[in-house]
């Protein structure tokens, strides 16, 4: 599974340090998450948007429904934030 998000940064001149990672649950267990990743380049210096993608290996996970989460962190400012969503995998 690909995903794909832009964090924003409207006041950076430079990409700003991230980590990012995709965790998948089912009810309150952790099945599966990503190691984390580090973005350090990528900032559209037009729309101030960093990409964050991921290639999450689904033979990890058997079918059923998750909750996917993904969660981003800026170290140097102490600023997170997470996006949830519910995803069904199909064999």
């Amino acid at each position: 599974m690909y995903v794909y998000l832009e964090a924003y940064q409207p006041a950076a001149e430079t990409t700003q340090f991230l980590v990012a990672t995709v965790s998948f649950y089912r009810g309150k267990v952790k099945a599966f998450e990503t190691a984390p990743l580090k973005i350090t380049d990528g900032l559209n210096p037009k729309s101030k948007a960093v990409p964050v993608r991921f290639s999450v290996p689904l033979a990890k996970l058997q079918p059923g429904r998750y909750t996917c989460q993904v969660s981003v962190l800026q170290p140097s400012a102490q600023k997170f934030a997470v996006w949830r969503s519910p995803v069904v995998l199909l064999p």
